[in-house]
C-alpha cells in the first residue's frame, strides 16, 4: 500500500509537468479554457501529495524490525 501511493505520487507529479510544459509552450488558450483545465487538474494535485512523514517512519521502523527478526 504504501509503496503504492509513492508510485502513484510519482506518476501524478510527472504528468503534472508534463501538462504545465505544455502549457507554457501553448499561450493562446485564454480564460475560458483555463478554468476547465484547473478543475481537471485537481484530483491529480490530491494525488501528488506524497504520504506523511509520520507514515514514512512507520513503515522504515517496521522495515527496520523485520530485518532485526532475520
Amino acid at each position: 500500500h504504501f509503496m503504492a501511493r509513492l508510485q502513484e505520487t510519482a506518476v501524478a507529479k510527472n504528468i503534472l509537468e508534463q501538462q504545465s510544459i505544455k502549457k507554457n509552450s501553448k499561450k493562446s488558450d485564454k480564460k475560458k479554457s483555463k478554468k476547465k483545465k484547473e478543475q481537471d487538474d485537481a484530483p491529480l494535485t490530491q494525488t501528488v501529495t506524497p504520504p506523511s512523514d509520520q507514515e514514512f517512519v512507520d513503515i522504515f521502523q517496521k522495515i527496520k524490525y523485520s530485518l532485526c527478526l532475520l
